[in-house]
């Protein structure tokens, strides 16, 4: 519940830039068309959330997978 009040800001922050996103409770999956804005977006997706949220239960389970290599697993 408490992350779904939190990561509203960050639905509507994906919602205005016009980034394709699925999220489900504390995992979101963000579509980009290139590893190098695939590195853009995770930068500032982070950024957003640090202010939010502590570091630490950030970056350890953030990943960026290319396209064709998406693990069924993949969320960012």
């Amino acid at each position: 519940m408490i992350a779904n009040l939190i990561l509203d800001d960050l639905d509507k922050e994906l919602e205005r830039r016009g980034h394709r996103f699925c999220r489900y409770a504390d995992d979101c999956n963000i579509y980009v068309r290139s590893q190098a804005a695939g590195e853009r977006v995770m930068a500032s997706v982070t950024a957003l959330l640090e202010g939010k949220l502590r570091p630490a239960s950030i970056r350890p389970r953030a990943r960026l997978h290319t396209s064709g290599n998406v693990p069924s697993s993949a969320t960012v």
